[in-house]
């Protein structure tokens, strides 16, 4: 679109230069350069976002004898590039900014992808978290969690951060709670991809209500 155009920016990063060259001193002879491109998208899906790229050489600029010469110390930056352009010509410099650009839009729109193999497995995720509540000594209560990803999928429930004897089911209940009952309740669920552990649910026991 023609508002997603990339901004380019060139910079000038090291000099090399002959300590002395036709009785003067430090004469630049290569430029060491970066063409930088810089765009926020405008428009589309990936609007706001921004993406920048480098493109970096060198080019070889002359010193001719009895040129109007510069001291290393006074050189300007918008200098060097005019001579680094100068050298490398029109059309060279378009094609470089040409790159630039191109690097942008690739990273936008990639030719290449490597997407995650179809065999790959999912790591589980928990969809719906367990619940806690309140209850009467006596009374029975149950604690649910709901996962997807790559079958199996294993659950172990733990209580106040210990392991609950055999309880590996997508549901856990306590019958006939004691007030030992109750604490801090979660539930880790594992496959072949990874592990995920639930918030915790807190059941509060009562004597009466």
């Amino acid at each position: 679109m023609s508002e997603n155009i990339p901004t380019i920016t060139w910079k000038v990063t090291n000099l090399d230069c002959y300590p002395k060259y036709d009785q003067e001193t430090d004469v630049v002879f290569t430029v060491h350069w970066d063409c930088l491109g810089n765009m926020t998208v405008a428009t589309g899906s990936l609007s706001g976002s921004t993406y920048n790229s480098r493109v970096y050489g060198t080019t070889g600029v002359m010193y001719h004898s009895g040129s109007n010469f510069t001291p290393y110390d006074q050189l300007t930056e918008p200098q060097v590039l005019g001579w680094t352009f100068e050298s490398m010509g029109d059309a060279q410099k378009a094609n470089y900014e040409t790159a630039a650009s191109n690097a942008i839009y690739t990273q936008i729109d990639p030719p290449v992808v490597s997407p995650p193999l179809p065999w790959a497995p999912v790591p589980p995720t928990i969809t719906v978290q367990p619940v806690g509540g309140t209850i009467n000594v006596g009374s029975d209560y149950t604690f649910n969690v709901t996962a997807t990803g790559t079958e199996p999928l294993g659950y172990q429930w733990y209580k106040n951060g210990s392991v609950v004897t055999e309880e590996t089911n997508t549901t856990y209940t306590i019958v006939s709670a004691s007030l030992n009952d109750g604490g801090n309740y979660n539930v880790v669920v594992s496959n072949a991809g990874g592990i995920i552990m639930s918030n915790s649910a807190t059941l509060t026991i009562s004597s009466s209500i």
